[in-house]
């Protein structure tokens, strides 16, 4: 039901890229607005200033708004607003991965893993596999015993991943033009980030998660 990587994983000597493309963080916001440790974290960013642009959106606006092409940008970062810290080269360790659409690594304040929608299917995403996690209901229930997290496999530097999570996701301008989308409908009975990581491999675009690159987020 759902492919296998596009790519293999085999170089895990992964570097901060050099390159700079035109990115544009798209900050979904929550509660109060934007938060103090957000904002600062931002602000603190060592990507060039000239080459990223922040675009802030309200909470009722869902993911899938949120990284709608508005320019000429070539990369959309999706920073959900309850993430509180991030390296300052994050942009470009996430660039430097290569992947199409690239998630780092998001932890709550103790170390756990902080976004459920970001996982690999633990035995594959088989049909046997989908139908006990809640295929047969039509959405999928999240069942740990069924999924593993980038905080389990430190020893990696990069990961394939099935869901990409809606918290901290770089994607390229291609796959957004190819209409993969952070569908509210079930696509293949996942919605949200999960949807999107499902969808983009569909449409051939590898996505990737890096275990080594910590955002911090509130639950």
């Amino acid at each position: 039901m759902i492919p296998d990587p596009v790519t293999p994983y085999f170089d895990q000597d992964l570097q901060p890229s050099a390159a700079t493309p035109k990115v544009r963080i798209a900050v979904r916001l929550h509660g109060e607005g934007l938060s103090e440790a957000l904002a600062k974290g931002l602000a603190e960013l060592s990507y060039p200033k000239d080459k990223f642009s922040i675009t802030y959106h309200a909470p009722e606006q869902g993911a899938d708004a949120c990284v709608q092409l508005v320019g000429d940008e070539e990369y959309v970062l999706l920073v959900d607003g309850r993430v509180t810290a991030f390296p300052g080269d994050a942009i470009a360790s996430l660039l430097g991965a290569g992947r199409p659409v690239v998630a780092a690594n998001c932890i709550d304040s103790y170390g756990k893993n902080a976004d459920a929608g970001l996982f690999r299917y633990r035995y594959g995403g088989k049909f046997q596999v989908l139908y006990k996690d809640g295929g047969v209901d039509g959405l999928m229930r999240r069942e740990p015993a069924h999924r593993s997290y980038l905080g389990e496999q430190m020893t990696f530097n990069i990961l394939p991943v099935d869901g990409v999570g809606e918290s901290f996701v770089l994607i390229k301008r291609d796959v957004i033009e190819a209409g993969v989308r952070f569908s509210e409908t079930p696509y293949k009975f996942h919605v949200g980030g999960e949807a999107f990581g499902i969808m983009a491999r569909d449409k051939g675009f590898e996505a990737a998660g890096l275990p080594g690159v910590k955002v911090v987020r509130s639950v």
